[in-house]
């Protein structure tokens, strides 16, 4: 990853620590206003991941909202990562 990007899981705690893409942070989705200040770059991309990818859509709004201008949206989401057997830790 040329450009520092981050994988955001905006999942709960419980389902992040169960399984999550490695080196990825945990801002969860009724969270994300709260948590902001963990991500110190607004121009920095994020990749956000859900389990299927739409909630995803709706975090990036608020990420946006909040002056982040380089958001990701991981189609199919956490699923479609384990369909394709990339890793992850667990």
């Amino acid at each position: 990853n040329q450009q520092k990007g981050c994988f955001v899981d905006i999942r709960d705690k419980d389902a992040f620590e169960t399984s999550h893409i490695v080196d990825s942070v945990n801002v969860p989705l009724a969270d994300i206003e709260a948590n902001l200040k963990s991500l110190k770059k607004k121009d920095q991309p994020l990749v956000l991941v859900c389990d299927s990818g739409q909630r995803s859509k709706a975090a990036a709004k608020q990420f946006k909202k909040h002056g982040y201008t380089n958001i990701y949206v991981m189609s199919g989401g956490l699923h479609a990562w384990r369909d394709a057997k990339l890793p992850l830790f667990s």
